[in-house]
Formats: structure tokens, C-alpha cells, sequence
């Protein structure tokens, strides 16, 4: 809501630019448009339902309707329909652990769907994050055609992968889930050709409640944010120059949303890193409270102060 977007931004200190994103619909319900000019005129600059299932009807409607404000649509390709029970993706590998599965198909569907939506509708769509090589042939496909789409990927998902689930350890379990090996490297070269525009940290802290169990029963989600660059950087740096990593940080998120380049000057807020030297995560040097992540008690290539 206009209210909840006020109240956010008034929270937030001088120092920080808070960019919120409104929901899609309202209370996220998945049935009516939420009010999405009245969010952006507040400083909305986004609109998603994130893992809310939001049906073909919807979701036409509200390209629609964000095309006649200029605004955003983003999506979380996940069908539900295929495997909502799934731990992880469904492959051998899931079949011999003895864990339900969540197929390729169910990102790519929903993928085929909202670009077939775009394409009827018209306006801007971003998909947060993707993971599988269907997907990127997709969208690689949709910008060839000219469709006003993008796309994103979470940086974990380029250095593990489903064999790092063997252990059946909890903070590998995430959505969408660790795809193959072939699905990562096409996830690497969407990248460098630039059909992935952005990487993201998808940040997802849960309480060790909801992650010390037993794998069917705890929470989809990783910790990642302070080392999602070093992670970024271990899975690219034989691909990818510094340079071109560092834009899917942030000229490549700026350009989606719109957003002027932040140019370096007197009093600007600025990440320094050391590409030659490595960096060692502990769980007594981990700064966010929320300790679920796979990289404690790793080596990862890259310090950034």
C-alpha cells in the first residue's frame, strides 16, 4: 500500500537509498491488482508478489496496467502445480537420496508463459531469479525478439550445484533449488553474453529453528549477503573479467530499475575488494545474525573491506 511504502522510506537514514518494491496484488493474495500507481508515486519502484502463485489473468493485467505507468514487473518463475513438495531439483541425484524433486519444467513454464504474456501484453518484465538452461535459451530468445524482459540470478546458484545436497545438509536447501552442472554453466554463459543481466544475493537469513531439522521439514533459504560477492567472484573469475562481474552488481541493477549511474565523488559510500587474495568465512567472523549459509567454514576467492 501508498501508507506502507511511506512508512518504510520515513525508516530508513539519510545515508541509505531505499528502493521498496510493491506487491503485485493486494495482500499478495493473488486475486485482485494491488493500488500499483498509488505505490509508485511513493517511491515503489518495482511491483512482485515474489513467491506468490500469481495466475495467467493477473498477471496479464497487471503488464498491462505497468505498461500505462512505465512501471516493472518482476516474477519468481516457480508453477507449484509440478512437485510443490519438491526439496531439490529432480534429477539422479534425488532419486538416490530419496527426496521428492522439483523439475526444470516447473521454472521454464512459468518462463514460457509470462514471456508469451509480454509479448501479447506488451511492458516490462523481470525475472528475479532463474536457474535452469531452458530458461536462459528462453529469454536469450525473447530479447532477440525484442521484448522488454530481463532476468537475474542468484550468485550461489553459479558455484553449487544438486551434488552439494548429498550431505543432506539444510543450507544447501533453497529456491529455486541447485540445479545440474550443465544447468550452471549455462547459467555462466547467459551471463557473459548477457542474456542474465544482473546477479543477486536472493538473501534469504532463517533462525536456526527453522534450519537445524530434519531437511523435508526446514525452510527454503540461505544466508548470503555478506559473502555473495566472493561467491560471485570463486564462480566467475576464469570467465569473466572484474569488471564485467562487478557491472551485474550494479550498472546492470540500476538499468532495470531506471536509476541514474552513481558516479564516485567526495562523501560517496564505495566497496573496495582485493581480487588476489582469499577469504576465509567463520561463523565467529560472520556478521549477519543469521548464520545458514554453506560458506562458513569455506575459502573463497576475493576480500572485500
Amino acid at each position: 500500500s501508498k501508507s506502507s511504502i511511506q512508512f518504510i522510506q520515513n525508516q530508513s537514514e539519510p545515508s541509505i537509498s531505499l528502493l521498496p518494491i510493491g506487491a503485485l496484488s493486494q495482500k499478495m493474495e493473488g486475486k485482485q491488482l494491488a493500488e500499483m500507481f498509488d505505490m509508485q508515486q511513493s517511491g515503489a519502484v518495482a511491483f512482485s508478489d515474489d513467491r506468490g502463485n500469481i495466475g495467467t489473468e493477473l498477471m496479464c493485467r497487471a503488464l498491462e496496467y505497468a505498461r500505462n505507468i512505465n512501471g516493472l514487473v518482476m516474477a519468481l518463475p516457480w508453477d507449484r502445480g509440478l512437485n510443490g513438495n519438491g526439496q531439490m531439483h529432480e534429477g539422479p541425484i534425488s532419486v538416490s537420496l530419496g527426496m521428492k524433486g522439483i523439475p526444470n519444467q516447473a521454472e521454464e513454464i512459468r518462463v514460457q508463459r509470462d514471456i508469451e504474456l509480454l509479448r501479447y501484453c506488451g511492458g516490462r518484465l523481470h525475472f528475479m531469479l532463474i536457474s535452469t538452461s531452458r530458461s536462459v535459451d528462453l529469454i536469450r530468445k525473447a530479447k532477440r525478439d525484442g521484448l522488454q524482459v530481463t532476468c537475474g540470478v542468484a550468485a550461489h546458484q553459479l558455484l553449487f550445484t544438486e551434488e552439494n545436497l548429498t550431505g543432506f545438509d539444510s543450507n544447501y536447501k533453497v529456491i529455486p533449488p541447485f540445479r545440474s552442472k550443465e544447468d550452471r554453466k549455462s547459467l555462466i554463459a547467459g551471463l557473459k553474453d548477457g542474456t542474465i543481466d544482473v546477479i543477486v544475493s536472493d538473501h534469504c537469513p532463517e533462525d536456526v529453528e527453522h534450519k537445524v531439522r530434519e531437511f523435508e521439514d526446514a525452510n527454503f533459504g540461505l544466508s548470503s549477503i555478506e559473502a555473495c560477492f566472493c561467491v560471485a567472484f570463486t564462480a566467475l573469475e576464469k570467465h569473466m573479467s572484474s569488471e564485467e562481474i562487478i557491472e551485474k552488481f550494479t550498472t546492470g541493477p540500476e538499468t532495470i530499475l531506471g536509476l541514474s549511474p552513481q558516479p564516485v565523488s567526495e562523501g560517496s559510500h564505495v566497496s573496495i575488494f582485493h581480487p588476489e587474495s582469499n577469504t576465509e568465512f567463520t561463523s565467529a567472523a560472520w556478521i549477519s545474525k543469521s548464520k545458514n549459509s554453506p560458506v562458513i567454514g569455506m575459502s573463497l576467492r576475493g576480500e572485500v573491506h
